[in-house]
């Protein structure tokens, strides 16, 4: 009996570490979930200030931005371009 009293015991703590593991590693993937949904909101903040700067300073921003700047305009007039042509096909 004292051998299955041995292997019984060593099983159980297996099962244990096991066990603690597993919440380890679901805590691990809940906190990380938690680093994502920060970040991405972070990028939001990002992209806020961004867009404050590129409508109320767009005059003075440093010369290192001007293409970015000007990337934006295209970009918004292409876009305006492609709405007229949707709402020329919706009438």
């Amino acid at each position: 009996m004292g051998l299955f009293n041995d292997v019984a015991k060593k099983v159980g703590t297996v099962a244990g570490e096991a066990g603690t593991k597993a919440k380890d590693l679901a805590n691990i993937t809940k906190l990380s979930a938690s680093v994502g949904a920060k970040e991405k909101e972070i990028e939001k903040l990002y992209i806020n200030i961004g867009k404050f700067v590129y409508e109320n300073n767009r005059d003075v921003l440093p010369e290192e931005l001007s293409e970015t700047v000007e990337k934006i305009d295209t970009l918004k007039e292409e876009i305006s371009e492609l709405n007229k042509q949707i709402e020329e096909l919706k009438n």
